[in-house]
């Protein structure tokens, strides 16, 4: 059983504002759904603010996340996968957080 989820948020935007292809969001919850048997998409859109050398940004995102059962090759994967999605999406920073679970 599951004990871990871990939530991705992917912007709707790049930084310049033009929007993310449709394609980016569904190949990353098909790569997670491949990997880990499956990921959910949640299609309402989460608003994020923050100060970024001294700028106010606004973004909005999805939700997308997949229940796995831990190990330090699932952390290994998620940190990589950071790494491909900031490059993928152009961003400084994509936010992956890990948060355990207990199904009943």
């Amino acid at each position: 059983m599951s004990d871990t989820r871990y939530l991705i948020l992917l912007p709707l935007k790049f930084p310049e504002g033009k929007p993310v292809p449709a394609e980016y969001i569904t190949e990353t919850q098909i790569e997670l759904a491949r990997c880990f048997g499956g990921a959910t998409l949640e299609p309402g859109r989460v608003s994020g603010m923050w100060v970024d050398e001294g700028q106010f940004v606004e973004d909005e995102l999805v939700k997308l996340w997949t229940d796995v059962d831990d190990s330090s090759e699932v952390q290994l994967y998620m940190s990589q996968l950071r790494q491909r999605l900031q490059q993928r999406f152009r961003q400084k920073v994509i936010y992956i957080t890990a948060q355990r679970i207990q199904m009943r």
